[in-house]
């Protein structure tokens, strides 16, 4: 799995990166400030999932999430702190699929990328056309990804 954040604080990005390489370690993480092209490091690296900070300086989190949507449909997690909650459902009817509010749960990151992501392999795995099977039948798809892990190691959050 690719992993992009867009975030204007390292410490997250940082929460994050550790969240995934305990939870997650086939992930591989592209952790970005907003002052890089956003736009084209997405559509070169392709991620499976995207976070995208609410209160980005440069380009504004709606913003990213419009232009993001524009290309691709890559699993967008909205990370909103207490200037930016109210902005959630904004941001999820603009195209985000989840979000996150700080302080992060490490707990609530990996559930919910988890989630994202078991439903992209699941829609990628369904039927598309009538030639696929035939109608009416059902088939139970089984998944081989890794699953979170919960450990009381880690700290569980991180305040803004």
């Amino acid at each position: 799995m690719k992993l992009v954040i867009i975030e204007n604080s390292p410490e997250v990005s940082d929460l994050v990166s550790l969240a995934f390489s305990v939870g997650r370690p086939d992930t591989q993480i592209i952790a970005v400030t907003p002052e890089v092209d956003m736009i084209s490091l997405i559509r070169g690296t392709n991620p499976d999932v995207v976070f995208v900070d609410l209160g980005l300086k440069k380009m504004a989190g709606f913003e990213a999430i419009i232009n993001i949507r524009s290309f691709s449909e890559v699993a967008i997690i909205a990370v909103a702190d207490l200037k930016t909650v109210n902005d959630i459902p904004k941001a999820i009817n603009l195209g985000a699929n989840e979000s996150i509010e700080k302080p992060l749960d490490l707990m609530d990151i990996l559930v919910k990328i988890c989630r994202l992501t078991e439903k992209r392999e699941t829609k990628k795995q369904q039927p598309t056309s009538q030639n696929d099977g035939p109608p009416g039948q059902t088939e139970l798809i089984s998944s081989t990804k890794p699953i979170c892990i919960r450990t009381p190691s880690l700290p569980r959050t991180l305040a803004s």
